[in-house]
């Protein structure tokens, strides 16, 4: 799966660069068919790089990954996670962590009223005997 994850953020590859690039090392993430860009200015970077160096390049868009929308808004701790969320359905730890603090808010909100029904059953409770011992 062509994805990255920078401060926490998924990107996909958005764009594949098509060129025959130099032997060595290139400072962006490529394939067998040229360099990959996750966001604009990935590519505009690129671009300029590409052109700098006189390589000719074809520009392909790429589609969205399936299951990709899921980490909109999600933030990760690393590619595997987000990969794992994508794939497997499994909620990165983020997301774990708000779905704890909504239980625990859930069952404060229960006990409040749990609560709030003993005291009005004890209040009940309390007029019926005052009104048995008013009979007598």
């Amino acid at each position: 799966m062509r994805i990255c994850v920078v401060d926490g953020k998924a990107y996909y590859a958005k764009h594949l660069l098509r060129a025959k690039l130099p032997d060595g090392p290139i400072r962006f993430p490529a394939c067998a068919d040229g360099m990959l860009c996750f966001t604009d200015r990935d590519l505009d970077a690129a671009q300029a790089w590409l052109k700098g160096q006189g390589i000719e390049y074809e520009i392909e868009e790429l589609p969205e990954p399936p299951g990709f929308e899921k980490t909109r808004g999600v933030r990760y701790s690393s590619r595997t996670e987000a990969i794992k969320h994508i794939r497997d359905g499994i909620e990165p730890e983020s997301l774990t962590v708000v779905r704890l603090q909504e239980r625990l808010q859930a069952a404060e909100e229960k006990a409040a009223r749990v609560d709030l029904l003993e005291n009005r059953l004890q209040s009940l409770e309390k007029a019926q005997k005052i009104a048995q011992e008013g009979e007598k």
